[in-house]
């Protein structure tokens, strides 16, 4: 007796290739979306990024009873992302006053004799975007005992008005993928999407 012939089911080069076809149609179809929501979330990782420095500067600033000061890195008014130092701020002048000795933070009975650089954000931090400021914020934001804020004004001797905002833009300069951080008086954030302008 014979054993029965066994069909073997597969598929034919045809149905091969229309089934990579219509696969590399759905992925055509799903990688910008993919790569929009890799930009949006970068967007909004460098966002937090920011909100919490801001955070981080107010709450020492309330802790230490003393002004903490955001300061940029850049000469160019405005131009946040080659990054800033966040500093106890004595005098709440905007400027780092240190003596330039090896010692940092110095202190006389408990009371610091100089500014304290506290913490350092980069250019790296904001790779890929561009972070600016409105006049206000030209050249720093402070805030003091109670958390409110205080600003340098275009002419960076702290004349400015206590509220304004930053533009984080994606390189792209898509104004729609903005992120916009608002400062009010009291020292308090408020984040927006969108910009009316990039960078």
């Amino acid at each position: 007796m014979t054993p029965p012939i066994l069909k073997v089911a597969g598929l034919t080069l045809t149905e091969l290739i229309i089934t990579v076809a219509l696969a590399g149609i759905v992925i055509g179809l799903g990688v910008p979306s993919f790569t929009d929501t890799i930009r949006s979330n970068r967007s909004a990782a460098m966002s937090n990024e920011f909100i919490t420095a801001l955070a981080y500067a107010r709450s020492e600033a309330i802790k230490r009873g003393l002004p903490v000061t955001l300061r940029r890195s850049s000469s160019t008014a405005s131009l946040w992302e080659n990054g800033f130092d966040v500093f106890v701020d004595r005098d709440g002048d905007g400027l780092f006053e240190d003596d330039g000795n090896a010692t940092p933070c110095e202190t006389n009975n408990q009371l610091l004799t100089e500014d304290c650089l506290l913490k350092t954000y980069d250019a790296q931090t904001f790779a890929g975007f561009t972070v600016r400021s409105g006049d206000n914020f030209s050249c720093w934001v402070s805030f003091n005992n109670t958390g409110s804020a205080s600003s340098s004004g275009t002419s960076c001797t702290g004349t400015g008005l206590a509220n304004d905002s930053f533009r984080l833009c994606p390189d792209s300069g898509d104004a729609s993928k903005a992120k916009r951080i608002a400062i009010n008086n009291t020292g308090r954030t408020r984040i927006t999407d969108g910009a009316s302008s990039c960078p």
